[in-house]
């Protein structure tokens, strides 16, 4: 298996496995889409309930697909089109997680697929609503991905994982990835020069 970095997002070069990627390259995307969903105006909680359901979905692949069931990308649209034939109207290449991270941004604006049935809507769960993680994550798999239950302990394992990677970020912007790739490197981070 060989991997390849589209948009900066890491990938499995074929498509196929959802399961290639390195934890370090998972970690990477995760922080990618903690930063952009951020920028949106979502909450800490919320983003990371969403990732603890992405890596579940697809281990953080962009291009993981599962064609028995014709499902793509981080959150498995099902079908496919759903994420496909937007792209193309968008002239965005779907295979990217940027394009993917956009796609999840047009869906909490106009409020698409999330489920009909629901109390409150998207941008609530992503922008307003204070919960612990854990909760966050049923509520988009509930919600969201409407996905089997007997996942959700696994999701909100994941989800609490992922508050623990992004925290860096949090406590320092200017970081997009996480601190366990930071340490790897040989010559300590430099602190910046102040010209007054």
């Amino acid at each position: 298996m060989s991997y390849r970095m589209a948009d900066k997002f890491w990938t499995t070069s074929d498509g196929q496995s959802q399961f290639g990627l390195s934890q370090d390259e998972k970690d990477e995307n995760a922080s990618r889409i903690y930063t952009f969903f951020t920028k949106q105006g979502w909450t800490k909680e919320a983003i990371c309930g969403m990732l603890g359901n992405m890596d579940v979905e697809s281990r953080m692949n962009p291009r993981a697909e599962n064609q028995g069931t014709d499902s793509y990308g981080l959150v498995q649209w099902h079908p496919s089109s759903k994420l496909t034939n937007w792209a193309i109207s968008e002239s965005l290449d779907w295979e990217l997680g940027i394009t993917q991270c956009k796609r999840i941004a047009y869906e909490e604006m106009l409020n698409l697929q999330w489920a009909s049935w629901s109390t409150y809507t998207f941008s609530y769960w992503a922008r307003e609503m204070v919960d612990t993680v854990e909760n966050m994550a049923n509520i988009f798999m509930t919600h969201y991905e409407v996905a089997d239950p007997g996942t959700l302990a696994e999701r909100q394992e994941w989800a609490l994982y992922y508050y623990d990677v992004v925290k860096l970020i949090s406590d320092f912007p200017l970081f997009i990835i996480p601190m366990s790739a930071v340490m790897k490197k040989k010559h300590p981070l430099k602190k910046p020069r102040c010209i007054l």
